[in-house]
Parts: C-alpha cells; structure tokens; sequence
C-alpha cells in the first residue's frame, strides 16, 4: 500500500467513525453534511489554486463536499451551529476552500504569514475568521494540519495528518472527552457543540457535555 493509499484510507476509517456518532448521537449535525464532491470538481480546485492537494483532504472532499448549516428549531437565539461539529469547527466545501485561499494568497498576506499561500483551509468557524489547514507544499511538511485565524496568524503543524486529526476528533467522541487542551464536546438540540464549559457561548439553550 503506497503512502497516499494509506492516508486515504485513514482518513475514511476515521471518518466513518464520526459519521456513524453523529448519525446515532447528532442527528443535527449528520444532516448538515453535503455531498460528495467529484473528482471533475476537486481537479478544478486544485487547477485554480494552483495547488495539488494533499491525498487525505482529497479523500475526505470524497467523502463530503462540506458541511452546511441551517436553522435548528427551538433555537430562538441562533447559538446553535450544527455544522461546527469538528472541535468547534466546520467542514468546508470545495467553493469555499477555494474562496478562502484566494484571500490567504494574497501578497498583502502572505508577506506577513510566510508559507500560508501553500496550506490550504478546510475546515472553518462560521465567519471563517479562524481555519484549520492542510500544508500542499512538497516536503517533509505536507499533509499536516496547522490554524490560521486572522487575529492570531498562522502555525504549522498542529498535527501530522488529516487522518490524525480525524482519529483524535473520533477518540474524542468514543470516550466523551475533549480534545487535548481544546473544548468540550456536548449536546445542544441534537447537535454536536463544542465550547468552554467556564465561558459558554451557548447560553439560552440547554447544552448537554458527553461526560
């Protein structure tokens, strides 16, 4: 098996994984997931960023272009996001990776943050003010995972894989426990929320954590 047939199929054990909790324990936020994206839609991407990107995000835009949210019920004050189900963020489609890049490949940006027109987002808060990302440069970096925010600039290396970071979201969920120094994951209307119990972002509706 050649190391990018292995990723692949890292990634989708360990997607598999989340899907089957949120199909059982997040009904909410299963339905947000999209579509797969077909190939025809990921080689466009990858022609207009110019980018060739790493074989773990292709298999999981295989998987699901994305996730999008709407309107959960009961929720009068709009604090449930039932996409944001990934330690707090959301699984972006292949427009929107494609849209943000564009931004992060500005040279009014990357003058600032050296190396961030190779990461790729994929994954958002809702007002894609924070990403995480995936290094598409060749070398012993690509395929990890970093952050970027536009607050808090860029980092590398968060993990070593999207099918690492996957694993640990799913063992997360599997035990009912955080993510290593991250929030705490819990339900809120049959969704997946994570948030600091100690400054909650979800307050006029009943949040449920998992342990």
């Amino acid at each position: 098996m050649s190391e990018s047939t292995g990723e692949a199929a890292r990634v989708t054990f360990a997607w598999g994984r989340i899907e089957a909790w949120l199909s059982e324990h997040a009904p909410g936020s299963y339905r947000s997931l999209r579509a797969p994206a077909r190939e025809g839609e990921i080689a466009a991407a990858e022609a207009e960023m110019g980018i060739v990107l790493p074989e773990g995000l292709k298999a999981l835009l295989r998987l699901r272009d994305g996730a999008e949210g709407f309107e959960v019920e009961g929720d009068d004050e709009g604090e449930v996001r039932p996409e944001q189900f990934l330690d707090g963020y959301a699984l972006m489609s292949l427009e929107a990776i494609v849209g943000t890049h564009s931004r992060y490949a500005d040279p009014e940006v990357s003058r600032n943050e050296p190396g961030i027109e190779w990461c790729v987002p994929w994954a958002a808060t809702d007002d894609r003010w924070s990403t995480l990302t995936v290094d598409a440069v060749d070398g012993p970096g690509r395929g990890q995972v970093g952050a970027f925010s536009w607050g808090g600039g860029f980092r590398r290396g968060g993990s070593p894989s999207v099918a690492h970071y996957l694993d640990t979201v799913a063992d997360a969920l599997a035990a009912g426990t955080g993510m290593e120094g991250g929030l705490v994951p819990g339900i809120a209307l049959g969704c997946l929320q994570w948030q600091d119990p100690g400054n909650p972002i979800i307050t006029e509706t009943e949040w449920v954590p998992l342990s």
